[in-house]
């Protein structure tokens, strides 16, 4: 009957295929050829299982409830969406899903989500100029679990953007990276591996690899008080700049700042041997009361206050 696990209804995409086209009903043996081929025919809780190829078009999901699932992220039978330009994927339903795909940006964000309740799971995300690898506009519960984010060096770009009154967000287990130029990529390219807008309340970010950036986590001063915002355990290496940007009085931001790692940073100095590093961690008056770091040649980070 076509349906999936829990009630989904299951369409299929399939390039490759020697019978693809838009106008089949989606079964395995007669699949779509595009992913908004398959879009179109979707109706809210449809999986649309895609199998490996280059799909050169700029996906657009308009339903809630719809999972878009890749055979493949990486190797030789991986699902890429990479139109040669604008934004490759625009989430506008609620309660999506999207699964195991790489998503390559020439000139715009790779991945827009403008509505709630939306999972990101396992994606290679790309891009290639002053854009977003996920750009999240007024995104509510959101999830960006176990994914690759490559920056290309890029100035001015940003691997995930909490914009506008985004709320509820969970970023966890995800290599960032190469957003602006880090210390060993030379040139001061400005970016950052996540902003967080001054209107943004509630972003986790935990157990993250976050390198090769301007700034590694940069949040923006003012807007809404009391943000909510919790940065654990996440693993910063060799930003150019700073690697969490604070700009927040504790009295508004609330913000937790704990348990992570600063790691083989040249900016981890105390040139004015006042007991607390310069230039590495700027949050204001917030904590940090177990962060570990290691400088090259030096002896362990000391956790401390930071102001």
């Amino acid at each position: 009957m076509g349906l999936g696990e829990g009630g989904y209804k299951s369409l299929f995409v399939d390039q490759s295929h020697v019978s693809a086209a838009d106008s089949n009903p989606g079964t395995r043996g007669a699949p779509f050829l595009t992913i908004n081929g398959a879009l179109a025919a979707a109706t809210p809780m449809t999986n649309i299982y895609i199998n490996g190829g280059n799909y050169n078009e700029n996906v657009v999901i308009p339903t809630d409830k719809i999972q878009l699932i890749g055979v493949a992220r990486s190797g030789s039978n991986k699902v890429s969406i990479c139109p040669s330009s604008g934004s490759p994927l625009t989430i506008n339903g609620r309660e999506c899903k999207v699964i195991s795909l790489e998503v390559i940006a020439q000139d715009n964000h790779a991945i827009v989500t403008a509505a709630a309740d939306i999972v990101l799971e396992n994606l290679a995300i790309e891009i290639n100029d002053n854009s977003c690898g996920v750009y999240a506009n007024n995104s509510n519960d959101l999830s960006i679990i176990g994914c690759t984010l490559n920056g290309n060096i890029s100035g001015d770009s940003v691997g995930v953007f909490l914009g506008g009154t985004t709320t509820r967000t969970v970023v966890r287990g995800c290599h960032i990276g190469y957003f602006g130029s880090g210390a060993t990529e030379g040139g001061i390219l400005v970016g950052y591996g996540i902003a967080i807008a001054n209107t943004a309340t509630l972003a986790q970010i935990i157990s993250n690899w976050i390198y090769e950036c301007f700034e590694g986590i940069h949040v923006y001063s003012g807007g809404i008080a009391l943000k909510g915002h919790a940065i654990l355990q996440n693993k910063l290496w060799c930003h150019s700049s700073i690697d969490i940007n604070d700009l927040n009085d504790p009295s508004d931001s609330r913000i937790n700042i704990r348990g992570n790692s600063f790691l083989y940073s040249t900016y981890l100095v105390d040139e004015d041997h006042d007991g607390i590093f310069d230039g590495s961690v700027a949050c204001g008056l917030n904590y940090d009361f177990t962060a570990s770091a290691h400088v090259f040649g030096s002896t362990p980070f000391v956790p401390r206050r930071v102001t």
